[in-house]
């Protein structure tokens, strides 16, 4: 795993590459361009009841691409490992520190998109777009780690008159977990590329008993250390007109063991709105039942957000408070989250 010694040398030698590229031509010709992608800071303090207060950088990126013509590029992330959202199915402890987040090459013709490495899931809506792009923190579904952000595998991408299908042929533990099997993710979408886009996405895989025994996994009452079928599904539909952005999902999954089938189910309301160039509110309900078969477990969360944007719109200051609703136990663990989205690069 990539330490910070590391990472900070490595980011020191792509901005030296792209400082030293961008200014020879002749060198253009030969290796191609370097570009910045991605500079994202978000530096978050939560405060939860009955806890004490943390602070993180964990939703930080710094991103760069390489493109030798209109064809072949790479692109390579580096942040919190964290931000992979290595899915709960998985004896592997928590992963920490920082490293790739995503690496990848690829591939554009005249039929589609080919990428390969550690690639972008795009599950959902949260998976879909890009981080600096999300103001709200992760919905439950991701927040209780049913489904990854990013894996290492294989994908085609495909689009014509706005309709979109993409498949992914992933490992599901991202490197973590030897002797994964092969998981498989698809989406099928449309967008008018301006304020309309749906999406459905699709994915399944198995986990080997060995790989979950121990795991603290609870999800649909999968039984930890035998083998496992999953099925994950998620369908939204996103509404983004100008000072807008409504979105609605609806997502659910099952596990199939020894000719047993439990399952989960989640879904989403969220809206948008800046009133003027630099303030806007949103809202969002978010519902996460972990196991169908069993009752008085689901939990809610309802949040709602306050957005103070810069004139140049790199800059978002954000202050969002959740209340936590248990369809059991009442537990004391409200938030209360501020958070600064820093994106100098994405606008």
């Amino acid at each position: 795993m990539p330490n910070r010694f590391f990472i900070s040398n490595l980011m020191a030698v792509l901005l030296a590459g792209f400082l030293f590229v961008s200014v020879s031509a002749r060198a253009e010709e030969k290796v191609g361009t370097f570009s910045v992608d991605e500079v994202r800071l978000r530096p978050t303090y939560a405060s939860s009841e009955g806890a004490s207060g943390q602070f993180s950088l964990d939703d930080s990126a710094f991103g760069v691409r390489w493109a030798r013509d209109k064809h072949l590029s790479a692109y390579i992330e580096v942040g919190a490992l964290e931000s992979r959202n290595l899915p709960i199915y998985y004896n592997t402890p928590a992963e920490t520190g920082y490293g790739f987040t995503n690496a990848f090459a690829e591939y554009a013709g005249v039929y589609g998109r080919v990428r390969y490495g550690l690639l972008p899931i795009g599950f959902g809506y949260d998976g879909s777009i890009k981080s600096s792009s999300r103001l709200f923190q992760r919905g439950q579904l991701f927040e209780n780690k049913v489904v990854g952000f990013a894996d290492t595998g294989l994908s085609l991408f495909t689009k014509h008159n706005g309709y979109y299908t993409e498949l992914i042929l992933h490992n599901g533990a991202i490197e973590q977990s030897p002797g994964s099997r092969l998981w498989t993710t698809t989406h099928f979408g449309w967008t008018n590329d301006r304020e309309w886009r749906a999406q459905l996405s699709l994915q399944t895989g198995y986990v080997n008993g060995e790989q979950s025994l121990g795991a603290t996994n609870t999800i649909a009452g999968v039984n930890n250390g035998q083998t496992a079928k999953w099925r994950n599904g998620a369908l939204f539909v996103n509404w983004s007109p100008r000072d807008w952005n409504a979105v609605i999902e609806i997502a659910g999954g099952q596990v199939e063991q020894n000719s047993h089938s439990y399952g989960y189910s989640s879904n989403r309301v969220e809206v948008t709105r800046y009133y003027t160039h630099n303030f806007g509110t949103g809202i969002r309900y978010d519902y996460f039942d972990p196991n169908t078969s069993v009752g008085q477990d689901a939990q809610t969360a309802i949040s709602a957000m306050v957005a103070l944007r810069s004139d140049d719109a790199t800059s978002t200051f954000l202050i969002i408070g959740t209340k936590n609703l248990e369809e059991g136990y009442q537990v004391n663990n409200d938030e209360l989250r501020v958070s600064w989205l820093l994106t100098p690069y994405t606008h």
